[in-house]
């Protein structure tokens, strides 16, 4: 998170302007856990504005490459390997 999601959401929310604000969390204790999801401890709260969802994939590939050097694609592949999400929820007001 630190050398490449969190550089990458900078350049998105200071350069590209699309994103409000990004804030990635770490617990520190974990009190419920479904024991079919792999163990970690991750929460983003992330503030989009409508055309984000058109934009994300470009310009956080662009941004991963300034922070680290490597593609979207390699990113989220090494994100599978330390987690998985069964469910996502999206809500907005406009």
């Amino acid at each position: 998170m630190m050398k490449r999601n969190g550089p990458a959401m900078h350049f998105i929310c200071n350069e590209r302007r699309w994103c409000h604000s990004f804030y990635a969390l770490e617990t520190e204790q974990v009190w419920t856990h479904h024991p079919d999801y792999p163990g970690w401890n991750h929460l983003h709260i992330i503030a989009l504005y409508p055309e984000a969802p058109f934009k994300y994939k470009k310009d956080f590939g662009l941004g991963l490459d300034r922070a680290s050097g490597i593609t979207f694609e390699e990113n989220m592949e090494q994100l599978k390997q330390i987690r998985t999400m069964r469910y996502k929820c999206i809500s907005s007001r406009l």
